[in-house]
C-alpha cells in the first residue's frame, strides 16, 4: 500500500479533524496547572510536556480507531468514507495498530509517571484507556447501553484537562486549587455532555434502526433534550461561577 494512502487512511480512522477541538482540553490543564510559561519552556521540563502530549495524542486516536474498528458494518451504511478507510487499511491490521498505541501509550505513562513523580498520571491513562476501548466494544459497549453512555463523556471532556494539569502542576491531590480545578473539570464535563445528548437526539433515526441503544433511543427524543437542556442550567447555574473564580484566582 502507498505511504500517502496509509496516512491517508491512518488520519481518517482517527477522525483528525476533532482534534483541535479536543486539544483545547488540554491547553486549559496546562496552562492553569503551570507555575509559569517560562517553566513549561525550559530545558528540564519541555521534552517532559511533549511526552505528556503525545500520551494525549495516541489515546485520542484509538479511541476513534476502536470505534471505527467495532462498527465498520454500521459505517457502510451512513458514514462511508470510515469504512473504505478500515477496509482499505484492513480490519485485522486496524485492530494490532491499537493494541501497538495501547502499549505505547501505556508505557510513555509509566516513564512519566517515574520522571515527575504523579502516579495520578498512568491512574487516568488506565482509566480513560478502559473508558475509550469499552465504549465500543462487547462485552461492554457502553455506547449501547442507555445511561451508561455517559461514561465516554470522562476520556473524552475530564480526563485530558486533568491529566493535563497533572502533567505540570507540582500541587498535591488535596490542595484547594487542585480540587477547585478537578470541580471545573466536572462542571465542563457536564456542560459538554449536554451538548452530546443533542447530538444524540439528532441520530435518533438512524441508532434506532441499528439497534444501539444510545440514550436517546432509550430515552426518546423529548426526554433526551429536557435532559439535556437541565444539564446546560445545572453548568450556568453551579460549575460556571466556580469555573470563573478558579481562573481569576490563578
Amino acid at each position: 500500500m502507498p505511504i500517502i494512502d496509509s496516512i491517508r487512511f491512518y488520519t481518517t480512522v482517527s477522525r483528525w479533524e476533532f482534534l483541535p477541538a479536543v486539544f483545547v482540553g488540554i491547553l486549559i490543564g496546562i496552562f492553569m496547572g503551570a507555575k509559569s510559561i517560562q517553566y513549561l519552556f525550559s530545558c528540564g521540563f519541555v521534552f517532559t510536556l511533549i511526552e505528556g502530549i503525545v500520551v494525549f495524542i495516541i489515546l485520542f486516536n484509538v479511541g476513534f480507531m476502536v470505534n471505527c474498528w467495532a462498527d465498520w458494518k454500521v459505517d457502510e451504511l451512513y458514514k462511508t468514507k470510515l469504512y473504505k478507510a478500515v477496509k482499505g487499511m484492513g480490519r485485522t491490521k486496524l485492530g494490532i495498530l491499537v493494541v501497538i498505541h495501547i502499549i505505547v501509550a501505556i508505557i510513555l505513562a509509566f516513564h512519566l509517571t517515574l520522571v515527575i513523580d504523579r502516579i495520578e498520571i498512568s491512574v487516568l491513562v488506565w482509566i480513560g484507556t478502559f473508558l475509550g476501548v469499552t465504549y465500543s466494544i462487547e462485552p461492554f459497549r457502553f455506547k449501547r447501553r442507555g445511561l451508561l453512555h455517559s461514561l465516554i463523556a470522562l476520556p473524552i471532556f475530564f480526563i485530558p484537562g486533568v491529566y493535563s494539569y497533572f502533567l505540570v502542576s507540582d500541587l498535591p491531590l488535596d490542595s484547594l486549587y487542585t480540587i477547585l480545578f478537578v470541580i471545573m473539570g466536572l462542571g465542563v464535563t457536564v456542560g459538554h455532555y449536554a451538548l452530546i445528548l443533542i447530538s444524540q437526539a439528532e441520530d435518533l433515526p438512524v441508532d434506532k434502526k441499528m439497534n444501539l441503544y444510545t440514550p436517546a433511543v432509550k430515552w426518546g427524543l423529548k426526554k433526551t433534550l429536557y435532559i439535556s437542556a437541565c444539564l446546560i442550567k445545572f453548568y450556568q447555574l453551579i460549575f460556571k461561577p466556580l469555573i470563573i473564580s478558579s481562573f481569576i484566582t490563578h
